[in-house]
């Protein structure tokens, strides 16, 4: 009922995937400099999450989850997964019932934090302030539902010794279109600020409190498979080898003029654009962040068959070279595959 990623959970939107194309956007996320990989909601995937785990990332794995979860599934993750990031959310039958059709939540997720900490053990944060593996619970306060907050937060002050696990509560509920009684409203101050100081009285101070301000819907993700697209495998048009992300540049637009210098310059604004360069032919590409960039095999790059079609949002123009019939982007001026000259 209160669900942010209802499209995704409820709409059945998303895109199918093979496990080594998981992999693939992984280690392309990991390539743009990614500090984790963070798995939202991803239980009913396991098997093929894991088939995409089976060799180690350079940087942790995180299993972010409703909390609602069997044991014998997260024993298969044991040594895959680095953090857990569970919800915590109810420790009530009543709204467990009411809200979620879970009466048996609690028992449920206690069993599975509980396993949770017994395979990545108590928190560690590295020198960079960086977490490296552990166990952060959430906790998002509903509004009209404080017992059920002291409940939870009664619960890991008692359940866990100090250092632990990381406690996270969260002010960002934002009321979902169906909403009613008490969830039609956003939470007010009175109610967080208690809930903040209970968890203060409770001695519960590893973790973070979120700032109200947070319950905006600007904060609901937006779901349009952008990470889809722009973490799949970008080829050389030149020569087929993957192209590597370098990084995010400013480029300025705008001409210096004779008269004002570079007045001109400065008024024009910058563009943000991305670098790709392939390690094999040295060839650089700009994209601007956000596009939709090509992400078939090589010879699909050469048929065109893995473009946009020259309609849609995003699709460049293109040409057919006469002599070998590679489709190529419109500015070329000679075919990289038989060197026919334009």
């Amino acid at each position: 009922m209160f669900c942010q990623n209802g499209r995704i959970s409820h709409e059945n939107f998303g895109k199918v995937i093979t496990p080594a194309h998981l992999r693939e956007i992984m280690e392309g996320l990991v390539s743009q400099g990614a500090h984790c990989i963070d798995l939202v909601t991803p239980t009913h995937f396991t098997p093929w999450v894991l088939e995409a785990l089976r060799q180690p990332l350079p940087v942790p794995v995180v299993w972010n989850s409703g909390g609602y979860e069997r044991v014998e599934t997260l024993r298969t993750l044991e040594g895959k997964v680095q953090i857990y990031l569970p919800d915590l959310k109810y420790a009530m039958e009543r709204p467990a019932r009411e809200l979620s059709a879970a009466p048996d939540y609690f028992e449920v997720a206690a069993a599975a934090i509980d396993e949770m900490v017994r395979q990545v053990g108590a928190y560690q944060i590295g020198e960079d302030g960086l977490m490296k593996s552990g166990v952060i619970l959430r906790h998002l306060v509903l509004p009209g539902q404080m017992e059920n907050t002291k409940r939870v937060i009664d619960y890991v002050s008692t359940h866990f010794p100090p250092k632990t696990v990381l406690f996270s509560l969260m002010s960002q509920y934002t009321p979902q279109p169906g909403s009613t009684g008490a969830l039609a409203r956003r939470l007010n101050e009175r109610e967080y600020c208690t809930a903040v100081q209970y968890m203060r009285d409770c001695g519960l101070t590893d973790g973070f409190c979120q700032e109200l301000s947070s319950a905006k819907e600007e904060y609901t993700p937006v779901f349009d498979l952008r990470g889809y697209r722009m973490a799949n495998q970008l080829n050389c048009l030149r020569c087929g080898a993957g192209m590597q992300f370098i990084r995010r540049e400013k480029f300025q637009l705008g001409q210096t003029g004779w008269v004002l210098g570079d007045l001109p310059n400065l008024f024009a604004g910058a563009m943000e654009i991305e670098i790709y360069v392939c390690p094999k032919c040295g060839k650089l590409e700009f994209f601007q962040p956000g596009s939709d960039k090509f992400a078939g095999t090589a010879d699909e790059a050469k048929t065109g068959s893995g473009y946009l079609p020259p309609d849609a949002p995003g699709g460049l123009p293109r040409k057919k070279c006469p002599l070998c019939g590679a489709v190529l982007d419109f500015d070329y001026g000679r075919c990289p595959y038989c060197e026919h000259e334009f």
